[in-house]
């Protein structure tokens, strides 16, 4: 098993609801794609750093923000929206903040929200340690890197996710033994 951090946000706070958070954000400044609902894939390190950061704010081992806004344009309504000052709110931001392109931030926010739930599932804790916080490599490049959209229905994400699983397993140098 290639351990790295297990990135839980259920062990956390469970299911939550991610908006994209900005005050300079708009729909009409989404980049080519973005707009049809495509999420890039990420570098497995870039997502692991974001959720890492995540779930470092959750756990309050991070330091204030001082740019933290007060408002955020809502991504979906394209409205300003009063933005709780929480320790939710806080962790997203300071994750979102990492990514400065457009199209990862927004494909990071939604893996979070719609793809971790998946790795955290009961299918694939063999390749967790709950316990130390830890998960297979593989696991982890599925979250970042499976082909997605909002437009699938979570059956389908699951099937998406069980294939990109299965090619991350099999391009594994040292592999201890095949998904089940």
């Amino acid at each position: 098993m290639h351990n790295v951090p297990n990135l839980s946000l259920a062990s956390f706070v469970g299911r939550r609801h991610i908006r994209f958070m900005s005050k300079d954000f708009s729909l009409h400044q989404l980049p080519p794609g973005s707009q049809r609902g495509d999420f890039v894939p990420l570098d497995v390190m870039e997502f692991q750093k974001g959720y890492a950061t995540l779930l470092h704010g959750l756990a309050g081992l991070l330091p204030r923000d001082p740019d933290f806004p007060t408002e955020y344009n809502d991504a979906i309504t394209g409205k300003l929206q009063p933005l709780e000052d929480t320790p939710m709110s806080r962790a997203v931001y300071a994750a979102a903040k990492l990514f400065t392109d457009d199209a990862r931030r927004i494909s990071f926010l939604w893996r979070v929200e719609n793809v971790m739930p998946i790795a955290d599932g009961p299918k694939y804790a063999k390749w967790r340690n709950d316990e130390r916080q830890t998960m297979d490599f593989a696991l982890l490049e599925a979250v970042a890197t499976v082909p997605c959209n909002p437009r699938l229905t979570k059956k389908e994400l699951r099937t998406r996710f069980e294939k990109a699983f299965r090619v991350a397993f099999a391009n594994m140098p040292d592999k201890a033994s095949p998904p089940h």
